[in-house]
């Protein structure tokens, strides 16, 4: 009860009730020694903390969570908190640590993808999506442009498999403008077709005006393409290995 009274105050954006709340729901998940709770309890203070901007006890509690989920093997819970740490890095400029963390969840979420049915397939690549395109934004901002176009074309596809055809196209059109960066012209027009194809779904999409470059750049500035009032992932099933 406690725990689901938190989130709702969560989700409400009523930040002080909730960590209140989760830090009794964190108490009494050490109590009753459950691993699954006290992870879930930390990474929520986490969130509170990452929706404040408060970004030094957000990856405290972040941090702390890891070891909970990895004790109670729950993975996807695990996956998800590197990256939410991957995001505060980012939205602190660390891109280096950024990197790091999207790493870490993607190597999860890929080893899941690989065990998964086909529902949790489609779940995993929609958690994977906008990790690959805010690791293509950390590329990019680290002048590793070569890497940058390569995930900015992940993402896409991740983004056009599950239907998410705006974004799709704005990572598309992220591709597309790092390879100008590098003066790969060639590699640019192999991927202006991919929106402007024989399909033209992407294309209409990018020159009705839902997709543009300060669409992208709005996107890299936010703290998620999903909030985090969110939050799905502690509190769904967990796929486990």
């Amino acid at each position: 009860a406690l725990y689901a009274e938190a989130t709702a105050a969560f989700q409400t954006g009523d930040f002080e009730k909730a960590g209140v709340k989760y830090q009794l729901a964190l108490e009494r998940a050490r109590i009753l020694k459950d691993e699954a709770g006290v992870g879930s309890s930390l990474a929520m203070l986490g969130s509170v903390h990452h929706a404040l901007k408060q970004y030094s006890k957000a990856l405290e509690f972040y941090s702390a969570a890891l070891p909970h989920f990895a004790a109670a093997n729950n993975r996807s819970p695990e996956a998800f908190t590197l990256r939410q740490i991957g995001d505060v890095h980012r939205q602190m400029g660390n891109y280096n640590m950024a990197l790091q963390a999207f790493d870490r969840s993607l190597t999860i979420w890929d080893d899941l993808f690989a065990k998964g049915n086909t529902e949790e397939k489609l779940d995993i690549t929609r958690e994977r999506a906008p990790i690959l395109f805010f690791k293509a934004g950390a590329h990019e901002n680290l002048g590793q442009l070569a890497e940058a176009v390569k995930t900015y074309s992940d993402a896409a596809a991740d983004f056009q498999t599950t239907g998410e055809l705006k974004t799709a196209g704005s990572a598309l059109w992220g591709a597309a403008e790092t390879s100008m960066k590098m003066s790969l012209y060639f590699k640019k027009w192999e991927i202006y077709p991919m929106l402007l194809g024989p399909s033209g779904a992407l294309g209409w999409l990018f020159f009705e005006g839902a997709i543009s470059r300060k669409r992208r750049r709005r996107l890299q500035k936010s703290s998620r393409l999903r909030s985090v009032k969110s939050s799905p992932t502690y509190s769904r099933k967990d796929i486990s290995a």
